[in-house]
């Protein structure tokens, strides 16, 4: 075999490859939307429907039904919900990010200050945010103790999931 011919059934090789993998990705993604169904609608549905709010399977397989939450601040509400947070003592939640942009080879100058940065021509940008899982914890605590953040500045989606437990002998 010449070397362009293994080039060329290595390229082949190369792009079964690739696409076997975007098969196996976009398969898998439609499993985790199945998995998603069950658990937050088929089998929370199917359990109120029999009455239970937990059951271990005659295969050993625990099922209780827990309740979830999902909260997120659309983005053309950031700047009220966060001064909500603030003025309701929850202001410790909101981080600020710096991003700066630097030219190749200046990571040195990376652990300066941002002002410093602005002052020497680097262009820095700031963002104030609340990472998703902190919201998501602080959003569920809030609803545990009967307090409701704005509707109109907060999207609070709560939901009853069904979660495995371990199998039993």
């Amino acid at each position: 075999m010449t070397p362009i011919e293994r080039l060329t059934a290595m390229a082949d090789l190369f792009e079964r490859k690739q696409n076997e993998v975007a098969a196996q990705e976009k398969a898998i993604k439609k499993d985790k939307e199945a998995l998603l169904r069950m658990a937050r609608e088929d089998l929370p549905e199917m359990m109120r429907e029999v009455g239970l709010a937990d059951l271990t399977t005659t295969g050993g397989v625990k099922i209780e039904l827990a309740e979830g939450l999902d909260i997120a601040i659309p983005e053309n509400k950031v700047s009220e919900a966060h001064a909500w947070m603030i003025e309701n003592g929850h202001g410790g939640l909101i981080k600020t990010l710096v991003t700066v942009e630097f030219e190749r080879g200046a990571a040195e100058e990376v652990t300066t200050l941002a002002a410093r940065l602005t002052t020497e021509g680097h262009h820095a940008t700031t963002k104030t945010t609340v990472h998703p899982a902190t919201l998501k914890s602080w959003g569920a605590e809030l609803l545990a103790a009967g307090k409701y953040p704005p509707e109109d500045l907060f999207k609070i989606f709560p939901y009853t999931f069904a979660k495995l437990g371990k199998r039993r002998p």
